[in-house]
């Protein structure tokens, strides 16, 4: 071999030697810049990076990513679609760290287990990790509507469900579905004027234009209020007029009243 042959052989491998360092530092420059939001570059250990100068072209197999930011490891070709990112060369581990089937990067509650991902107020923080479900500004712990917004906590009956979610308000028996008085207790759900509002919260129990308060016969029509005795009851709903009647006393001593 002469020294014209040796010496070409020589460059001939300095320059591929050099193409490869261009190539990988190529690789590096571009690459970095093309990590998705969130992946910083301190996280991940590369090594064993392989450059072909063949043709001109990288291989797909750049990179081996040692250790993420969660520490998995994992190569080129044996990650999972599921679990890693890839951009600009580099794979990212996303991890699942409260084993739940739902990828950290997407759980909206990270570190607690929720598969349903439930978020009753849409704040983003799933209700396993959130410490007011229904954002109404009272902590789930003293909340008596937990999944239903009601800051001013409001119970008609006292009992542990505030109204806002307490099937039977009034706590009378039966359902405010199906309640004449929602908030007031009557269970005979009595309707005297059949108005579909039960009297103990109907205003105007017999229908006649006159509050209850005002009425002579509260549950007797009487708009005219007539009474001719002047005793507060209306005639309509007093048993016999009194003036009209006769005391008369029986053989027994009792005194009955005999009405014309």
């Amino acid at each position: 071999m002469n020294d014209s042959t040796h010496s070409s052989q020589i460059g001939t491998a300095s320059n591929s030697s050099l193409v490869k360092v261009i190539l990988l530092l190529s690789l590096c420059l571009c690459g970095m810049g093309q990590v998705e939001a969130g992946f910083q570059s301190s996280n991940f250990s590369l090594t064993k990076s392989v450059v072909s100068a063949s043709g001109g072209a990288s291989q797909s197999s750049n990179f081996r990513v040692l250790e993420s930011v969660i520490g998995q490891s994992s190569s080129v070709g044996e990650s999972q679609s599921g679990n890693f990112k890839s951009s600009g060369g580099y794979i990212a581990s996303i991890g699942d760290g409260d084993n739940d089937g739902v990828l950290d990067n997407v759980d909206n509650c990270s570190a607690i287990t929720n598969p349903d991902q439930l978020d009753t107020d849409m704040n983003g923080q799933g209700d396993a990790c959130d410490a007011d479900d229904d954002g109404d500004g009272v902590d789930d712990g003293v909340d008596n509507c937990q999944l239903i917004s009601n800051f001013d906590q409001t119970n008609t009956d006292g009992d542990s469900q505030g109204d806002a979610c307490d099937v039977d308000d009034d706590g009378d028996g039966v359902d405010d579905i199906n309640d004449n008085c929602q908030f007031d207790s009557n269970p005979g759900q009595n309707d005297n004027d059949g108005d579909l509002f039960g009297d103990v919260c109907d205003t105007d129990d017999d229908e006649d234009g006159l509050l209850d308060e005002d009425d002579n016969c509260p549950f007797v029509s009487n708009s005219g209020q007539e009474d001719d005795n002047g005793n507060g009851i209306g005639n309509d709903c007093e048993p016999e007029d009194e003036e009209l009647c006769t005391p008369i006393k029986a053989k027994n001593g009792n005194v009955v009243l005999i009405c014309l």
